[in-house]
Formats: C-alpha cells, structure tokens, sequence
C-alpha cells in the first residue's frame, strides 16, 4: 500500500493552510483514492483545493503508473470542493447515507414487543 501526503503551509504565518493525501493499493493497482482534503476556513476562497488536488493528481500519476482512474470523496454539502472536483473533471460515481444509531436506542427497541 502506498500513501501520499501533500501539506500547504502560509509562508508569512508558518501556518497549516492544508493538507491532503493519496492512497494506492497495489491490490487494486488502477485505482488510487484522493481522500482528506482540508483547506483551513481561513484559506479558503483562493482555489488552494484546487491546486493542492491538481498538484496531486500530478504526483500520482508519476508514482504509480498502473493507476487508470482516481477517486475522490466530499462530505456533503460541500459545493466548494464540488466546484473543485468537477473542475479537474471529477463526476459523480456513487452516493452514500452513512446512519448513527446509539446503543440506548437499539437496546430500547430490541426489549420492546414492536420488533
């Protein structure tokens, strides 16, 4: 497995502006997922996403030359980094519902007669 970390620093303040990373599983050697990226809120507004996710996909096609698509992920609703996504090309392949439930409630349901 292989993992690509990319860091955007604000040279004046020496701060963490962003930071994303890239994994590759040689397992699934055509796919390499762009995931975590995080543009601090007092960055944002400057296409630093875009650059940053460009600059990457860059690095991942010189490192692992087998890739044949890239996937990328973006908690919703995030029409910034949506904007950013489709710019570089990215389309919609799969949407997904991710529940919670606590436990209290699961256990309350599973003593009561409605089940």
């Amino acid at each position: 497995m292989g993992r690509m970390w990319q860091f955007a620093r604000h040279e004046d303040s020496g701060s963490l502006a962003g930071v994303l990373d890239a994994v590759w599983n040689p397992a699934i050697s055509t796919a390499v997922a762009q995931d975590q990226a995080v543009v601090r809120p007092e960055f944002r507004g400057r296409s630093l996403g875009l650059w940053m996710k460009g600059c990457m996909i860059d690095k991942v096609l010189d490192a692992w030359p087998s890739a044949s698509e890239i996937r990328t992920s973006t908690v919703f609703p995030n029409p910034a980094m949506d904007s950013v996504d489709e710019r570089l090309g990215f389309v919609p392949y799969l949407r997904t519902s991710v529940w919670n439930c606590e436990v209290a409630a699961v256990r309350e349901w599973l003593r009561s007669s409605t089940h």
